[in-house]
């Protein structure tokens, strides 16, 4: 499988963009484009003279085929339609399509889409209230799951990767094995992998059933949740997939490393106003929490040309490092 990155950079493809959105959609008269962010894809902001906006997504090459990234805009369209979360609108191409493709003029091909413009603040801008929003994500996410339940997706015919125990704690990791982390003393690896092994036996112990799996967002950081007064948006379903829906309440929680039982217990409060959890949902989720936690480990190994590494690894690495023996102590009760 081919490396799942850009070749080439925004400032080489903006004309591109342009020219490909012009060609493709009736949206805009002479769209103007400029970027939002550059990370995992390419992100753009699309204004025109009567200062309407949009959002144009490039898709990283090699991370998704063409029928995942249509079943990803498929999703955020059901859950606009069928419940009252928020979501951007899903434009369709002069084509009829959601997806669109260009080559640039290096002779590179990429797949595109649009959605609408998300007004609002993220819940990390947020000064005051994160626990209030936080709260409104677990309610957020318990709408997800029982849309799931009631509407179970068929991975047959809705193509989406998982989110399971090889793709999550194991050298085939999708974003990278924690042991990667740099700095790693063969001590701390050894305890790092003894949680490994005592997280996979509870995970498989735990089960998967329409209770507790189904299609799940997976990336419900801080970034992702869009604040606007009283309504919350959800965006960035580019790594929804299949997997445990207590990997959500640990995605929510992911980039935190002070106060982090608060916001659980935040996200909890939201989340069981919609939708009770049962005793072995509650006994897990310090499993769950963790797991996602050497998720980001790997994820910030391989991705140290986006900045989060040099401005967080000290500090989450030390809070990751006290939550293993904390967790190993307890399985040992």
């Amino acid at each position: 499988m081919e490396e799942a990155y850009f070749k080439e950079s925004y400032d080489v493809i903006n004309k591109d963009i342009k020219k490909a959105v012009s060609i493709n959609y009736d949206l805009f008269q002479n769209p103007q484009i400029s970027l939002l962010k550059y990370s995992e894809n390419i992100i753009c902001l699309i204004t025109d003279a009567e200062n309407r906006k949009a959002v144009v997504r490039i898709n990283r090459p090699n991370y998704h085929n063409a029928e995942e990234l249509e079943s990803e805009l498929a999703w955020i369209t059901q859950i606009r339609k069928w419940t009252d979360i928020n979501t951007a609108v899903v434009y369709h191409g002069r084509n009829g399509k959601v997806l669109q493709n260009f080559t640039s003029a290096g002779g590179f091909e990429y797949t595109y889409s649009i959605q609408s413009f998300v007004e609002g603040k993220t819940l990390k801008e947020l000064e005051n209230g994160i626990y209030d929003g936080m709260e409104k994500v677990g309610m957020t996410a318990a709408k997800l799951h029982l849309l799931e339940e009631k509407f179970p997706h068929d991975k047959n015919n809705f193509k989406r990767f998982t989110w399971d125990i090889n793709d999550t704690l194991s050298e085939e990791a999708r974003w990278g094995h924690f042991l990667l982390f740099e700095g790693m003393t063969s001590e701390e690896k050894e305890i790092f992998l003894n949680a490994e092994i005592i997280m996979k036996q509870r995970l498989e112990k735990y089960g998967r059933n329409p209770n507790n799996y189904g299609l799940i967002h997976s990336d419900l950081h801080s970034e992702n949740l869009i604040i606007d007064k009283d309504r919350i948006s959800l965006i960035d379903f580019d790594d929804c997939g299949y997997g445990w829906y207590l990997y959500d309440l640990a995605s929510a929680v992911s980039q935190q490393s002070e106060n982090i039982g608060e916001f659980v217990s935040a996200y909890l409060k939201g989340y069981q106003k919609i939708r009770k959890l049962s005793e072995a949902d509650m006994r897990e989720i310090d499993t769950f929490v963790l797991m996602r936690r050497f998720v980001r480990l790997g994820w910030m190994t391989t991705r140290k040309d986006n900045g989060v590494f040099e401005r967080e690894w000290k500090k989450y690495y030390k809070k990751t490092k006290e939550m293993v023996c904390e967790y190993l102590e307890k399985s040992e009760m």
